[in-house]
């Protein structure tokens, strides 16, 4: 049973499939963590230099390649408050990060995006739909 869930997810196509791949894993007695790392990582390029045209974050584990300190990406609205996202800065540049529209990062303001420095990476969880606490990211 272990060994068939953990194929699947190779296969897992769009962030609601990774979640109920997720969920099984841990309901399986696998550790969150090691779940969330197994479900893969999503590359993505950042775009637009505000929130409204930033890249929005499509997977729970996602690597930046092409960060060029001024375009950007978005955390998503948290369909379930406690989702924990990991942003991994890969570029030698920084990649802004702003919150879903209305929301905040830690204890900046509403719609305030903070720098993930090249060669970082920080993991944000939802503490509300709109709140996020991200850790080793600092104000833009």
């Amino acid at each position: 049973m272990k060994k068939i869930l953990i194929l699947l997810v190779l296969f897992v196509a769009s962030t609601a499939q990774a979640q109920n791949v997720k969920q099984s894993l841990i309901g399986l007695g696998m550790k969150p963590e090691l779940a969330h790392i197994l479900v893969g990582v999503k590359s993505i390029v950042p775009a637009g230099s505000a929130q409204s045209d930033a890249t929005l974050i499509s997977g729970f584990t996602v690597k930046v390649t092409t960060a060029d300190g001024i375009k950007g990406i978005r955390l998503p609205v948290a369909a379930v408050i406690g989702n924990t996202y990991t942003i991994m800065n890969y570029g030698s540049a920084a990649v802004i990060l702003y919150p879903a529209t209305n929301g905040s990062i830690g204890t900046n303001g509403t719609n305030v995006s903070v720098s993930l420095a090249g060669f970082s990476m920080t993991t944000c969880r939802a503490v509300t739909t709109l709140a996020w606490v991200c850790g080793e990211a600092a104000a833009a």
